[in-house]
């Protein structure tokens, strides 16, 4: 389970009260009356078993704690409560605990012993601080003593100093506390009121928060959802769809005890980063225990056990389960309130649309969320944007800005996203080849030039990640660049996960050398490093859904521990509606879709 629950009843309380009786002195402080009902339990009161009983603190309190002996003249309080009568020293500290006291010194009690009890027995800031007790206190001190003490107040002792010194004494500022803290040579009461004061208002940081154009946006999503069964998320790279997202699951396991949530992508890392971002979440907003399923990669788990949490699940893994048992799919969506389709821009792909109408379509009043940064299929065919739209009920949900600023410019402006720049590199074989991705269509002299440009970039930037045309031609992009002395870690579909793990890690450290990362269809999605701050799109593509996912791998702004610019360096013509801005880009499949 994800967490544990830990009732906190009244059995600590009860035994207290058990052990020490019910208060009858609470004209007592706090600390005098578990030491009084403490001796009170002992067999023997002695002032040794006393201390051993933990009920006397072993240390001399006035003169090791309070006691500052640099304060002269003054008057020792030690000095005072051994000059004190029994019979004053009882009315000062109540008869109660004199007579503990008196029991635990076997009836013989000195004026010295009583004296070195109370200072281990009685903290005298508490009598200062309480008027009447300060009262007490001061009315017993000598007059000279008396008169010096309403000097440091700046008041004329008259003729009568007891009688000024009492009518001053019962109502003292915090400034005239202090100095009669200081005339028995004690330290100053402040520290100990600062040390255990509580503020009036303090701020409470969540462990698992929202900006507040994500909680705006979480919000709309809700809402929408409330009155329709399909809504679209649309958010930039970078701005936090997943973090928004899980807000969204948790509220709906909160408000639906026992159901299950599916998470749908496609990508091994995008679902493990979706499983460890749930663990998070739900540590901080979820109202009982539950559980996050992995049915992806080398997870196997038996679907007619799972009745409330969140599936994560592959679209691989889930595809080849309807094709050996339809039937175990449905009744998985029987079970299912809530489908989650990240890269939703691939819901209506053939080999996944089946997965996602099971889930989601079998059990009437499940609601389908989207989540993606490009609402779009493609970049000339309508026709197929328009599928995506209607399947989401042609309901998107723009990422929601504070004021009336676009997505882009907002999150640029406020530090969420890095400021790019982009440069286009004409390479002069590019166009007569074919745009066939997979195809490597980079001559030997258009890869020297890519070669230059990227040790360039490396000058500038620590990090940089080069998008290849193809797994050869990634490859060789990799050997060339550590011919040159860079680390170059290349990262392909067979690359071991052991493997490419370790590169990530060595690629997000701060520090070191520049390095950079090379890969062709891996790090298109799913791939977080807010450290790198440059990218090289060295493969020719038409799909401003593509581009879009691997401009956005180093878009990550400061308030996302990235950087303040980014600078991509594409083979692909910026002239190109999309492939020259990212807020062209993010709006460019707007007509299709009823904001």
């Amino acid at each position: 389970m994800l967490r544990r629950h830990t009732t906190l009843g009244h059995g600590a309380t009860e035994a207290h009260q058990r052990s020490h009786g019910p208060s009858t002195a609470a004209e007592y402080p706090r600390h005098v009356r578990h030491a009084a009902y403490s001796a009170r339990a002992s067999d023997r009161l002695t002032l040794p078993s006393l201390q051993e009983s933990g009920a006397l603190i072993p240390s001399r309190r006035l003169d090791r704690t309070l006691t500052d002996t640099t304060a002269t003249p003054g008057y020792s309080l030690a000095r005072l409560l051994a000059d004190l009568p029994h019979s004053h020293i009882r009315t000062l500290i109540g008869v109660e605990l004199f007579e503990l006291v008196e029991a635990a010194a076997d009836g013989a009690l000195s004026s010295e012993a009583l004296g070195e009890a109370l200072e281990q027995i009685v903290d005298p800031k508490e009598w200062l601080q309480d008027s009447h007790l300060r009262l007490r206190l001061l009315r017993a001190l000598p007059p000279d003593k008396g008169s010096e003490l309403l000097g440091r107040f700046g008041v004329e002792a008259g003729r009568n100093p007891s009688a000024t010194l009492e009518s001053v004494a019962a109502k003292l500022s915090p400034a005239q506390l202090e100095d009669v803290a200081r005339f028995f040579g004690m330290r100053s009461l402040a520290r100990d009121v600062q040390s255990t004061a509580t503020e009036t208002s303090s701020t409470i940081k969540p462990s698992y928060g929202l900006f507040q154009h994500q909680r705006i946006s979480a919000q709309a999503v809700v809402n929408v959802l409330g009155e329709s069964r399909s809504v679209l998320l649309h958010m930039p790279t970078g701005s936090g769809k997943t973090r928004t997202a899980m807000h969204i699951v948790a509220a709906h396991l909160n408000a639906h005890e026992s159901t299950l949530v599916c998470w749908l992508s496609q990508q091994p890392e995008v679902l493990e980063q979706a499983a460890d971002a749930f663990v998070q979440a739900w540590h901080s907003l979820g109202n009982r225990d539950t559980c996050v399923h992995r049915l992806f990669g080398d997870h196997e788990i038996v679907l007619d056990s799972l009745t409330d949490g969140l599936v994560i699940g592959g679209f691989q893994k889930l595809t080849a389960l309807e094709s050996r048992d339809e039937n175990a799919l449905l009744s998985l969506g029987d079970r299912t309130t809530l489908v989650v389709v990240d890269e939703a821009h691939q819901a209506i792909a053939p080999t996944f649309n089946s997965v996602v109408r099971a889930l989601s379509r079998k059990r009437r009043g499940t609601k389908l969320l989207g989540l993606t940064a490009t609402p779009g299929r493609s970049w000339l065919d309508v026709e197929e944007d328009l599928r995506l739209s209607e399947f989401f009920g042609s309901r998107k949900i723009i990422l929601q800005t504070p004021d009336e600023r676009s997505p882009i410019d907002f999150l640029v402006d406020e530090g969420y996203l890095a400021r790019p720049t982009f440069r286009h590199v004409n390479l002069q074989q590019s166009s007569k080849t074919t745009w066939s991705e997979g195809d490597d269509p980079i001559t030997l002299l258009d890869n020297q030039r890519l070669l230059v440009e990227a040790l360039e970039m490396l000058d500038r930037h620590q990090r940089i990640v080069i998008f290849a045309g193809s797994v050869a031609h990634a490859r060789f992009l990799s050997w060339a660049l550590k011919s040159k002395g860079v680390k170059a870690n290349l990262i392909v579909a067979d690359t071991p996960k052991a493997e490419r793990e370790f590169a990530y890690h060595r690629f997000r450290q701060p520090g070191g050398p520049p390095s950079a990362l090379v890969n062709y269809g891996v790090l298109t999605t799913g791939f977080d490093a807010p450290i790198a701050s440059a990218a090289i799109i060295a493969r020719p593509t038409k799909s401003l859904v593509l581009f879009s996912q691997m401009v956005g791998r180093v878009l990550r702004g400061p308030k996302a521990n990235g950087t303040e610019t980014a600078e991509i360096l594409t083979t692909i013509d910026t002239r190109l509606p999309g492939f020259g801005s990212v807020a062209d880009a993010f709006h460019n499949w707007e007509d299709v879709w009823d904001e």
